[in-house]
């Protein structure tokens, strides 16, 4: 019996070491496949700030298997009381950066990235449900910095992240409100960076 398992296993052998070679190329084929892509652009619409009255377009260029550099156009309009919560104006924005993005397993895959970006916002400032003639501009530069993770398939993907943006600028209006008190601030806050976007890979 002992002589017969021995065989047995002896016969074998060259079998195992047969499949052994046939995996090899195969794992390394499947590495390779998840640290590179096929795709040079993702386009994107960051679907949350949807909810705030704002528009979020971005594409990425994929400049190495590691890094992408892009840029986003924001865009819209929403409401928001001045700091002493008297008045409420309605503010229009439009604004854009530039990103230069690393995904730490391969752009365009399923990985968790980190974002640097540097833009500029313009706020037109307008006091709402009035006939009074009141209105302010005025504009913002800022740099800013996120963590988040992406999940790809095929061309299809969802990314979420969260980060914090710092402006070189105050971010307030002073506006002079005729014939009420004199003048009173707006605050636009846009400091924190939220992103919950779906792109299309191309």
């Amino acid at each position: 019996m002992k002589l017969f398992l021995f065989t047995l296993i002896f016969s074998l052998m060259p079998l195992l070491a047969s499949a052994s070679e046939v995996e090899e190329p195969i794992a390394e084929a499947i590495e390779q496949k998840v640290i590179t892509s096929d795709h040079n652009f993702n386009f994107k619409l960051n679907a949350l700030i949807i909810f705030f009255g704002l528009g979020d377009l971005s594409l990425e260029y994929k400049l190495t298997p590691n890094i992408t550099l892009g840029g986003s156009l924001i865009f819209g309009g929403f409401t928001q009381k001045s700091v002493n919560q008297i008045y409420e104006f309605d503010i229009r924005t439009f604004g854009g950066n530039i990103k230069a993005n690393y995904y730490f397993h391969g752009a365009f895959k399923d990985s968790f990235y980190i974002s640097s970006r540097f833009g500029t916002f313009d706020f037109d400032v307008k006091l709402k449900n009035s006939t009074i003639p009141v209105s302010s501009e005025f504009d913002s530069t800022y740099i800013g910095a996120s963590l988040g993770y992406a999940w790809h398939w095929s061309n299809i993907n969802f990314s979420v992240g969260a980060g914090y943006n710092h402006s070189f600028e105050d971010d307030e209006a002073l506006i002079k409100v005729d014939n009420l008190s004199g003048t009173t601030t707006v605050r636009v806050n846009y400091n924190l960076i939220l992103d919950a976007a779906l792109g299309i890979t191309f």
